[in-house]
């Protein structure tokens, strides 16, 4: 399957968290956010709605638009369409070079 697919399978250690950096990292994040919420529903659609280093939001990259949020925005912002793959690989890698060349 992994060959079909085109992707590696990858094991870590259940009892050590530290191996699965950036996973733990997401968690933690979500984990405050919650904490810090007066409610959580309104902290998740936010944090779903703000863009990322690359330019998209986690919503944008999952359904190719953004989501209608409380604020204003225009109409025309929330038709949908994919970002271009290229150009979300291309800002990642710009993002992990400019974070690791420090």
């Amino acid at each position: 399957m992994m060959n079909s697919y085109g992707f590696r399978h990858v094991t870590s250690s259940p009892r050590f968290a530290q191996s699965n950096g950036e996973a733990e990292r997401h968690v933690q994040t979500v984990k405050r956010l919650l904490k810090k919420a007066k409610d959580p529903y309104l902290a998740l659609w936010a944090y779903r709605a703000t863009p990322l280093a690359n330019g998209y939001s986690p919503a944008q990259l999952l359904m190719g638009r953004r989501l209608r949020t409380p604020d204003p925005q225009l109409p025309s912002l929330l038709i949908p369409s994919l970002p271009n793959e290229a150009t979300v690989v291309r800002r990642e890698r710009e993002e992990t070079k400019r974070q690791y060349s420090v």
